[in-house]
């Protein structure tokens, strides 16, 4: 159920790939700052940043990646996830804590592949994991996008070792570890 304050737009997660991992800091720099932009954060694994914007069709989330995303210095790849969003406020956060401001919290990306006959099992599994913050159906390179947060990454490494892949329909779950700030 989606809050009085709160409304439904059209989104997309830019997963992108930097050659150079020194320069995910400055590229954080550049697109934390715009309006488009919900959330950026540097991650490891196959991907380098992972950026969630706000926009109300896939052209203007295409021209936008276009235009300000793959000019940036070191920006070899990016994969787009069209999402529905919930949002319930207007400050966004670029950068990821825990809801006590925690850092030291363990966060990590789940992308999801699932076979379309087992969707909707496959969804109701996985929102049911303690760990779930957030998941998302998305359209594009992945048919989900999940993001867990745990005591430490051995935690989120075992519940997607365990719990994730295993499930019927999943196909493929590329994990991605968000990196702090300050751990940069």
């Amino acid at each position: 159920m989606v809050a009085n304050n709160a409304k439904t737009v059209t989104g997309s997660y830019a997963l992108i790939s930097i050659g150079d991992h020194e320069k995910r800091l400055a590229a954080i720099e550049k697109l934390c700052p715009l309006e488009e932009v919900i959330r950026c954060d540097a991650v490891d694994g196959d991907y380098s940043l992972v950026l969630l914007m706000h926009g109300a069709a896939s052209e203007v989330i295409e021209g936008f990646v276009d235009s300000r995303v793959r000019p940036i210095d070191g920006v070899e790849n990016v994969d787009i996830c069209e999402v529905e969003l919930v949002i319930e406020h207007e400050a966004a956060s670029c950068h990821s804590e825990d809801a006590e401001g925690n850092a030291s919290v363990a966060e990590s990306y789940a992308f999801v592949e699932v076979d379309k006959d087992s969707f909707e099992h496959v969804f109701q599994k996985i929102e049911s994991l303690e760990a779930v913050v957030s998941s998302e159906v998305a359209r594009g390179a992945y048919s989900l996008v999940v993001r867990l947060q745990g005591d430490d990454f051995n935690q989120l490494d075992r519940l997607i070792d365990n719990k994730l892949r295993p499930l019927d329909g999943v196909l493929r779950v590329r994990q991605s570890r968000i990196i702090k700030k300050s751990e940069m």
